[in-house]
């Protein structure tokens, strides 16, 4: 994990403390970019596993010999490529290249702008208190003028918005081609998006616009998460220290304050990132129901919008059917 400090790319040092993790955007949660960074046959089968209604025929089969040693997540690829072929776990995968490095160009371009805009106003703001000297140089770019988490957070939501505006066209069109591999294999990138227009026009391009614009909460929950899984551990490690000081030297003198390591950093990260994925995963599914239908859905799944397809799947299959192919994400 690379942290994501004030708008830019550093390394943390292995020291970082209270005051270093503070102001910590892990970059693996940038903001509303919902790009898939698993191999693309783990992206299908999750897709798949949260399209289906119910299990398949098959879905139970245990792989035999050596191939039941392997993690969960890998037996359920080969088990999906044995009932569907090695072919189909690719499906989409064009348009995927080109939506993420769509996404990743909208949204830091968009990034960078607002946050010179905030660094603008910080800048005006310091000169009419005459502190602007603290900082290198005025005319650096702004990068010598931090921004707080709060103003990063907002520029990051808001460039993360019109990420999802603007690409979220290109992601039906993954997610139709990925639900097309089960239903009419072979269906081209060309051949699904006159399909599309065909069926649902201009608005059908726009499918799952509102759970995948809530989604950019997902980082800001995960920064959350972070910071108070550092400041629990700083607590208990610093208590632990305190209390072993004076058990050793009969001393009520305070110990020196500990510091988290890389490996506690990537740990409280990952930690930080479950529990978000936790969260926000319910809102993928729905998303991904909303993305996938078409003239070939079965007539149980076409929803009418977001709190229909809640309804419905809630009546249907539970409230496990929102986690469906999680295990795989």
């Amino acid at each position: 994990y690379l942290p994501f400090v004030d708008g830019a790319f550093a390394c943390t040092p292995c020291t970082a403390g209270p005051a270093d993790t503070r102001h910590l955007l892990l970059l693996s949660a940038s903001p509303a970019v919902d790009v898939d960074t698993q191999p693309p046959s783990y992206i299908q089968v999750s897709t798949l596993r949260a399209l289906e209604l119910r299990t398949d025929e098959n879905g139970d089969k245990q792989l035999q010999g050596r191939l039941k040693l392997l993690p969960g997540p890998v037996q359920d690829v080969i088990e999906f490529a044995r009932q569907h072929s090695w072919r189909a776990l690719f499906a989409g995968l064009k348009p995927a290249v080109v939506a993420t490095a769509t996404s990743q160009g909208v949204y830091f371009t968009v990034y960078s702008i607002l946050r010179k805009m905030a660094v603008a106003r910080k800048v005006a703001a310091l000169r009419q208190q005459g502190q602007l000297q603290q900082y290198k140089t005025a005319d650096d770019g702004g990068k010598s003028v931090g921004i707080s988490v709060g103003a990063s957070m907002m520029v990051a939501s808001v460039a993360g918005l019109v990420n999802v505006l603007l690409t979220n066209p290109i992601w039906v069109v993954i997610t139709q081609m990925q639900a097309l591999s089960r239903q009419r294999p072979g269906m081209g990138t060309l051949a699904v998006v006159k399909q599309m227009y065909q069926d649902s026009g201009i608005s059908g391009f726009f499918k799952g616009l509102m759970p995948s614009m809530v989604m950019v909460v997902n980082p800001t929950i995960q920064y959350i998460l972070y910071e108070s899984l550092v400041a629990w551990c700083l607590d208990w490690r610093n208590s632990n220290r305190r209390r072993g000081s004076r058990a050793a030297a009969y001393s009520d003198k305070a110990a020196p304050a500990m510091a988290l390591g890389a490996l506690d950093i990537f740990v409280l990260s990952a930690l930080a990132k479950i529990g978000a994925t936790l969260v926000t995963y319910p809102l993928l599914v729905v998303k991904n129901r909303l993305q996938s239908i078409n003239r070939h859905t079965e007539e149980e799944m076409r929803y009418t919008g977001v709190f229909d397809a809640v309804k419905r799947m809630l009546a249907d299959e539970g409230f496990a059917g929102f986690y469906k192919g999680m295990r795989v994400k």
